[in-house]
């Protein structure tokens, strides 16, 4: 048996014990705002950052949302879906495991809130950090939400219940593994969950930088047999955000209805973000499929 020399072994006690606080302090140094809470789970590596009074949640380094102006993002995703609908059964929600768009899908007189997230780490924290806790205002103490720890691409293919309301907020296709999760197969699968007069909504990315996923996404779920609507909304801290709208009968805009005081938006908001995503020029943009994952080219091509 091979010995390890003493100043090796407490070299590697003391890394072991030291390690967490040498890696904090060097994401310290990058971030440059104050990190609050650093946390590596078996899925990725959560940062909860603060400035002043501004918090900031970074995922994989990848900034998920600023409460500058995360209200822009979480309102267009739950609100402008949910105000097509005339059922409040069932809601489901994947990805989202901050727990902020389940804040705004809990203000609908839904009977049952399913949200499905790998990652058991992050619903804790979103459930039993004080600043998450305020930030998403207990959203997972409600007692019609049900968190389910699966992948949501599995638990797709594997439920049967029907939804009136589906939202999709998971990252953005950066691997095969998230490329999934836009694929035609998904969406396909995903029509057959959702009720006779649901309505499903998923975020599309950065349609200024990544305009041609964006434009892969909208027509991989027209492709799927719905009707489709674009939307595009300004988000400071983001860009250019698009989401796309899907259901299966035809959806009137003018029949929007959307609850009163929120805090960002409006009908003269919805219209402009829908005439945005109305402008938004796609071309020859492929179908993105499992065995074809083209929206991963499209992600990492520099090409707009």
């Amino acid at each position: 048996m091979k010995i390890i020399p003493p100043i090796v072994a407490i070299f590697l006690i003391l890394y072991g014990i030291f390690s967490k606080d040498l890696i904090l302090y060097q994401e310290q140094k990058l971030y440059g705002e104050k990190i609050i809470y650093f946390e590596i789970t078996p899925y990725q590596k959560i940062i909860l950052t603060q400035y002043r009074n501004n918090y900031s949640l970074y995922l994989d380094g990848h900034l998920q949302f600023s409460t500058l102006d995360e209200v822009r993002y979480h309102e267009t995703l739950v609100h402008i879906p949910a105000g097509f609908l005339k059922n409040f059964k069932r809601a489901l929600i994947l990805g989202g495991g901050d727990g902020l768009a389940l804040r705004e899908v809990k203000k609908y007189p839904f009977e049952e809130i399913t949200l499905v997230d790998l990652d058991k780490k992050m619903i804790e924290f979103s459930t039993y950090h004080t600043v998450m806790r305020k930030l998403n205002e207990s959203s997972f103490k409600d007692p019609r939400v049900k968190t389910i720890l699966e992948d949501a691409f599995n638990f797709v293919f594997s439920e049967t219940k029907k939804y009136d309301l589906i939202i999709i907020d998971l990252v953005d296709p950066r691997t095969t593994s998230s490329a999934r999760v836009y694929s035609l197969e998904f969406y396909k699968k995903l029509k057959s969950l959702l009720a006779k007069e649901g309505v499903f909504i998923t975020q599309a990315g950065d349609v200024f930088y990544k305009r041609k996923v964006f434009c892969s996404i909208l027509r991989t779920v027209k492709s799927a047999g719905f009707e489709v609507i674009p939307f595009v909304v300004n988000i400071p801290t983001m860009g250019e955000w698009g989401f796309v709208v899907g259901s299966k009968s035809r959806l009137d805009f003018e029949n929007l209805k959307l609850l009163p005081n929120l805090k960002f938006l409006n009908e003269d908001i919805a219209l402009s973000a829908y005439l945005l995503g109305k402008s938004v020029k796609c071309k020859d943009e492929e179908i993105n499929t499992i065995l074809r994952p083209v929206i991963l080219y499209y992600y990492y091509s520099s090409e707009y």
